[in-house]
């Protein structure tokens, strides 16, 4: 496994571990979903890692294009849990 690069500081973050996931093996299955709500006749359909990591990557723009970037580094956004 590959290096992640954060300072002595910084914990890993889930975005992290997703792109290592997705570097390391980008092929492999993230998860499996109906193609359709209806029912499962219709398929389904793979995502992975690499399919993840640009959603996260897309989320992440999408969030600093329309909300802004934090003046402070950590700083939470929002959190649901």
């Amino acid at each position: 496994m590959a290096a992640m690069f954060v300072s002595k500081q910084q914990q890993p973050t889930v975005p992290d571990y997703i792109d290592e996931a997705a570097k390391s093996s980008p092929s492999d299955t993230w998860a499996i979903v109906p193609r359709s709500s209806n029912g499962l006749d219709q398929g389904w359909h793979e995502f992975s890692y690499a399919n993840l990591a640009r959603a996260v990557d897309s989320l992440a723009w999408w969030i600093e294009n329309n909300v802004g970037v934090s003046q402070d580094q950590g700083q939470t956004m929002g959190y649901m849990g």
